[in-house]
């Protein structure tokens, strides 16, 4: 019973969802640990099995905080490219 209880997957807290979203958005890089943070975030339970953290909805916030960094990212990849590329 007390195995089945600890094996329950929590919610992670909106602050936490609200901050990864707008790292993810205004940075790129926090967005991308914090969604991943969230996404794979295990615990073990005292019979040895481990269980993801978070339910499975904040996993796939976590999820699309990890696509909205690496677009962010990317975006400003190509964008440091593309103004060297004209500087010259």
């Amino acid at each position: 019973a007390r195995v089945t209880q600890l094996a329950q997957a929590e919610s992670s807290e909106i602050w936490v969802l609200i901050l990864g979203y707008c790292c993810a958005v205004l940075g790129g890089l926090l967005g991308l640990f914090i969604g991943a943070s969230i996404r794979y975030a295990t615990k073990t339970l005292p019979d040895g099995k481990r269980v993801y953290r978070y339910r499975n909805t904040d996993r796939r916030h976590g999820q699309l905080m990890i696509y909205i960094s690496i677009l962010v990212i990317g975006i400003g990849v190509v964008k440091v490219i593309v103004d060297n590329v004209y500087l010259y």
